[in-house]
């Protein structure tokens, strides 16, 4: 789960922003606190850096990617995310209550990215499609949406 935390964080850092901007996007993640601390350690690592307006009192801390190259790689992960799920959700409405071992099948032998078996999860944990893989009306907007564009 930390992990999934920070690279969400570093999506959201795409475009610069406070704390209280990363909380907004955040929604599954309570606490100030454990976002502070990934920002400290992504901080740490020399991923991101804080912007501080010291001519104003009081002015909100903004953070951003240090690399502007890694915003680069972070589209290209949210793009494959999308086709991954994408395909996914499809498979899922042709095969309702599909087990997990078939999806993760389709997506071994599919010429999907690497990261699209880490989407199967993905779709249960945005509300896209049940634990037991039927799609939901949600996912269904997800995909008319994605076919629209």
């Amino acid at each position: 789960m930390r992990k999934d935390i920070r690279i969400r964080i570093l999506q959201i850092l795409e475009v610069p922003a406070t704390v209280t901007e990363i909380k907004l996007k955040l929604r599954d993640v309570k606490s100030f606190g454990t976002i502070a601390y990934h920002l400290k350690n992504l901080e740490e690592e020399c991923v991101i850096k804080k912007n501080k307006d010291t001519s104003k009192r009081g002015s909100p801390t903004k953070y951003s990617l240090i690399d502007k190259n890694l915003i680069e790689v972070i589209k290209k992960m949210r793009e494959d995310s999308i086709v991954s799920k994408q395909a996914i959700l499809k498979k899922i409405k042709e095969q309702p209550l599909i087990e997990d071992r078939e999806i993760s099948r389709f997506v071994e032998i599919s010429d999907l990215p690497h990261t699209a078996v880490d989407d199967i999860f993905g779709c249960t944990n945005e509300n896209l499609a049940t634990l037991h893989f039927k799609i939901t009306e949600k996912g269904e907007k997800f995909l008319k949406q994605k076919e629209l564009q």
